[in-house]
């Protein structure tokens, strides 16, 4: 799923935490109902970044060299209600903002930074995007492009009005598949619902798509009840499909809430997850975290064991590759003698 996050790499987890530099946020303001009254209000659209402000290499140069320049702000104020949902690392902010600033990255699916989103005045996504170098006039330029998108995307949710049943399905799956592509199907979880219903057997393997997508969706906001409603409708069509997606929901708590603050000895949570027994490329990814865990605790055994174990699920997958790599370098180093 592209909603997902990318997998964890070495380099990540050993990173350090920045160059430590912040900017100011001049006229933007931190919530986004605040902005759709505004935005309404004044018939604006929504310009939402998410940032790393004090960390991100390119958060920062997009602000030095557009956000802060004295052109966006003569041209874009007017144009944008402008949104910023901040994730620093050297200054702390109130929980109740940390919580709102990691729904909304949830909601909106924004895992990387910069990302730049476009909405309309009702906070429904229709353009992503991130930084662009060339200063403010071709940014601007950059965003004006997205008009036409944001067209097309009104033209699509027009004919899903229609009132046939496989007309209505198949335009749901046009529209969806055209906002997935943009990137900003996360915005509109009601049609993936919509077609989860009129797919009543699966005829169109649509159910199970989307139902798969939705319990994910849901799983990583914490909306239980949602997820596994829709959980429950995959386990009735795929029951092994199911279970690797419980895996991967649990997975992500587990990463969003230890992995990140570094907590490795807490991160070991993760092989509870093996005793579902889940397959394929789900089993090598977890076994790939656990052997990153492990790589930070410095059990070294346990990062060859779990790291063999991950390549046998799916040993010719972009990760088993990978592992395979990594797997001969670490050898290599245990092979090799020390020198008298």
């Amino acid at each position: 799923m592209k909603e997902k996050l990318k997998l964890l790499t070495w380099g990540l987890i050993i990173a350090g935490l920045g160059i430590g530099h912040s900017f100011g946020e001049d006229n933007w303001l931190n919530s986004l109902e605040e902005a759709q009254k505004i935005a309404e209000k004044e018939e604006k659209d929504i310009l939402i970044k998410f940032i790393g402000s004090d960390w991100c290499k390119w958060c920062i140069r997009l602000n030095t060299e557009i956000f802060s320049t004295d052109e966006w702000k003569k041209k874009a104020t007017p144009k944008y209600v402008q949104v910023v949902i901040d994730f620093p690392r050297n200054k702390e902010l109130k929980e109740e903002e940390k919580s709102y600033n990691k729904t909304l990255k949830l909601r909106f699916g924004a895992h990387r930074y910069p990302t730049i989103l476009l909405l309309d005045s009702k906070g429904k996504p229709y353009a992503q995007t991130g930084y662009q170098e060339g200063g403010p006039k071709k940014y601007l330029e950059h965003l004006q492009d997205f008009e036409a998108r944001k067209k097309e995307r009104d033209s699509l949710l027009e004919k899903i009005k229609e009132e046939d049943k496989d007309k209505r399905l198949k335009n749901l799956e046009k529209a969806v598949d055209k906002l997935t592509e943009w990137e900003v199907e996360s915005g509109y979880p009601e049609l993936q619902e919509e077609i989860v219903s009129l797919d009543k057997d699966n005829k169109a393997g649509l159910r199970l798509k989307y139902a798969e997508k939705l319990a994910y969706y849901y799983g990583i906001q914490g909306n239980n009840d949602k997820s596994n409603t829709y959980l429950e409708t995959v386990k009735k069509i795929d029951p092994a499909k199911a279970k690797n997606l419980d895996v991967e929901i649990k997975l992500f708590g587990i990463e969003s809430t230890y992995l990140k603050s570094g907590d490795w000895e807490k991160s070991l949570a993760l092989t509870e997850l093996t005793t579902l027994t889940p397959t394929g490329e789900t089993a090598q990814n977890l076994y790939y975290i656990i052997a990153l865990v492990n790589h930070q605790l410095g059990k070294k055994e346990e990062v060859i064991k779990n790291l063999e174990k991950a390549l046998e699920f799916a040993p010719e997958s972009e990760k088993g590759k990978e592992i395979k790599e990594v797997l001969a370098g670490l050898k290599e180093k245990t092979d090799k003698k020390p020198e008298k």
